[in-house]
């Protein structure tokens, strides 16, 4: 699963984590996220008490790419989507990104998350 918002605010994660409380209506979800602003910030701290029973955050250390292997993914996206070319809107960035996705075999997603 992945989406693609616009922005990072505290409401597109707050909204984010909701879709997946939602989504798993009966799973307790840890979450492992980074020290992004959005993450952390004080905006959030009403909805995590409030899912507390169903909801469990993982921090990461700071300074710590390499624990997050998703900025694996984001750094061969980059190379392959993002550098070197311009997207005049935010739809062609994402249709680009979505085409990218779609052609990229599981085998190479696999070997960038860390799974033999």
């Amino acid at each position: 699963m992945y989406e693609v918002y616009p922005s990072k605010t505290n409401e597109v994660i707050r909204a984010h984590w909701q879709y997946l409380l939602d989504m798993c209506p009966d799973d307790f979800l840890f979450v492992v996220r980074d020290n992004a602003s959005q993450h952390v910030t004080p905006m959030l701290d009403d909805f995590l008490l409030d899912n507390q029973d169903r909801l469990c955050l993982v921090p990461l250390p700071t300074h710590s790419p390499h624990l997050n292997l998703i900025e694996r993914l984001w750094k061969y996206m980059r190379d392959n989507i993002t550098r070197n070319h311009f997207y005049l809107t935010f739809k062609e960035l994402c249709e680009a990104l979505v085409d990218w996705l779609q052609t990229l075999p599981f085998e190479r997603f696999w070997s960038l998350m860390g799974v033999p």
